[in-house]
């Protein structure tokens, strides 16, 4: 499995960006209130072949890869998005230490990328394997 955690916000896509995460509108209908107070960042991107979708596009905040306890992924979703500090709180309880990372580190990580910077009714942790 390869976990990857993300901490994203919205943005406004500029012109002269080449690449910035998007999160469908549909995806992120879960939550109707974060829809809500964010209506001002979706964009509508276009795939070619008459093909357009809804989305918000997001700048990327903090992320992590790997370094969580098994019971994590039957306590979360795959491809999910966690809107509220409760939901960063959580997923920061089943920090372990890797191979790549000690837990020390992924504290350290989680607590300055993640839990610092949330931002009540923006921020997005987006959760992927």
């Amino acid at each position: 499995m390869g976990l990857d955690l993300s901490h994203f916000k919205p943005i406004l896509k500029k012109d002269n960006e080449e690449y910035i995460d998007f999160i469908s509108v549909e995806t992120l209908s879960i939550n109707n209130y974060y829809l809500e107070i964010n209506k001002k960042f979706i964009s509508t991107f276009d795939f070619g072949e008459n093909e357009q979708e809804d989305i918000i596009y997001f700048e990327s905040i903090g992320s992590q890869r790997k370094g969580m306890k098994d019971l994590f992924y039957s306590d979360f979703s795959n491809d999910n998005c966690y809107f509220e500090l409760k939901d960063f709180l959580k997923a920061y309880q089943y920090l372990k230490a890797d191979h790549i990372s000690s837990l020390k580190e992924l504290q350290q990580n989680f607590e300055t990328n993640f839990i610092e910077k949330f931002e009540q009714g923006k921020s997005i942790l987006f959760v992927s394997w």
